[in-house]
């Protein structure tokens, strides 16, 4: 049936639990990268699907949440605690880049562009921010859209999963990889946004605190990811990591109630700034490494930079959020 607007509060904790697993598998992603684990790094992949997918899905859901909120605010808002986040952070990693040059690597300069900083970012990871805040605004614009005509929501459904499922079957164009990284990965996370609006238009609600199909139907993918990508080798497959993503974000909307729940409140909050500050401790351990003798392509090294990359950046997170001046970079 279709999406009712209404004023009572629904929260979905899985969505925070998840949101924690995913940064970790992240974090993971980008220990694993190389070396010994590089065929574990397959367990971090769904990370990027499912923040897109569950991004996007949000933010369609946030003009049925709010009422009749205009587009220019809600671009202001998505401005200010995603964009900015992001301008924030280049700033802070190209000053970690710089010191890590003088200090550690001692190759004594770093070289910067307007397009790195202003959209690729001064991290790997950073890119990321530029096509969410893009993504979802592109959503509630959608929502809108349905909202002035109803009529369009199947052709919508339709339409958005003929090409989530085309995009992610087919090759990427060529121009797309001449683009930059940024332009590349923003492409490959299209599929999970286009699937999670299809699902957000479809809007099927069974008005029970736990909705069995959902959750027995993300498992089911999340299935197909794990063997497909452990079992049968086949890492760094597109289509099954929007597979994957797909089906966590079903997991994620599984198990709602008009209850709060702190705890795991807390957890899913701190989920982004742990994205965000990981970097400062991988890069600047496997900087360090070769300086002090050890090994970076070794398992248990990389166990190990795991376990405190992790470990820092929630003692970081936890800090950030300690001060009314810090919290703003944690979105």
């Amino acid at each position: 049936m279709a999406a009712t607007e209404t004023h009572r509060p629904v929260y979905f904790p899985l969505q925070d639990l998840l949101r924690l697993l995913a940064v970790i598998g992240v974090v993971w992603l980008h220990v694993t990268y190389h070396g010994a684990l590089i065929g574990w790094a397959e367990l971090g992949r769904f990370a990027v699907p499912f923040f897109a997918g569950s991004g996007v899905y949000l933010a369609y859901g946030a003009l049925w949440r709010h009422g009749y909120v205009s587009m220019l605010p809600y671009a202001r808002a998505r401005f200010r605690r995603v964009y900015l986040v992001f301008l924030a952070w280049s700033v802070i990693y190209l000053g970690v880049r710089w010191a890590n040059a003088l200090l550690i690597s001692r190759t004594g300069s770093v070289h910067t562009t307007l397009i790195d900083f202003f959209w690729n970012g001064e991290a790997f990871h950073l890119w990321f921010l530029p096509f969410i805040f893009l993504a979802t605004i592109g959503a509630f614009a959608l929502a809108k859209l349905v909202r002035a005509a109803p009529w369009l929501r199947l052709p919508l459904i339709a339409i958005l999963f003929a090409l989530g499922l085309m995009l992610v079957l087919c090759r990427v164009p060529d121009v797309v990889p001449r683009l930059g990284y940024a332009a590349l990965l923003s492409y490959e996370s299209l599929p999970p946004c286009l699937l999670a609006l299809a699902l957000a238009l479809v809007e099927i609600r069974f008005n029970a605190l736990v909705d069995v199909p959902r959750l027995v139907s993300g498992s089911l993918l999340v299935v197909l990811w794990l063997v497909g990508g452990l079992m049968l080798g086949l890492q760094d497959n597109r289509a099954l990591t929007t597979v994957a993503g797909f089906g966590f974000l079903l997991i994620s909307l599984g198990w709602s109630t008009t209850a709060r729940l702190p705890v795991i409140e807390h957890l899913g909050a701190i989920a982004f700034g742990i994205y965000l500050v990981h970097l400062l401790f991988v890069e600047t351990i496997y900087q360090l490494l070769p300086r002090i003798g050890r090994d970076d392509q070794h398992a248990t090294t990389q166990l190990a930079v795991f376990a405190v990359a992790l470990v820092g950046s929630v003692a970081l997170v936890e800090l950030l959020r300690f001060s009314k001046w810090t919290r703003c970079l944690l979105g």
